[in-house]
């Protein structure tokens, strides 16, 4: 079973801004595989330059920490991506002025 957060807008200025929103706790293999993507069509801005900053300093330093552990480390952020990714859109939703109504199984 999939537990849900439910969010709603506080004061809807349209007819979409009314509809409550349910943000799924679980794992994300869209934000793991798929990040940059991911961060572009959930808004997610600061986790995009997080991962942007990220790559290239891999990139930077895989000349000096060497490529294996490079992508070792790509690999544990995208892990680590994949299961934050339900926390980050539910304190965006928070930013954008949702609130919280409650959980759903």
């Amino acid at each position: 079973m999939t537990l849900y957060s439910i969010y709603e807008k506080a004061e809807p200025k349209s007819g979409f801004d009314a509809v409550p929103l349910a943000v799924p706790e679980k794992f994300s293999w869209a934000a793991a595989l798929l990040t940059p993507l991911y961060a572009l069509t959930q808004g997610l801005w600061l986790l995009l330059l997080f991962w942007c900053v990220l790559a290239g300093a891999l990139i930077y330093a895989s000349g000096v920490i060497g490529d294996e552990v490079a992508s070792a480390i790509y690999v544990l952020v995208s892990v680590f991506t994949g299961f934050e990714a339900p926390a980050l859109k539910r304190d965006a939703l928070i930013w954008r002025g949702y609130a919280y109504r409650g959980d759903i199984i």
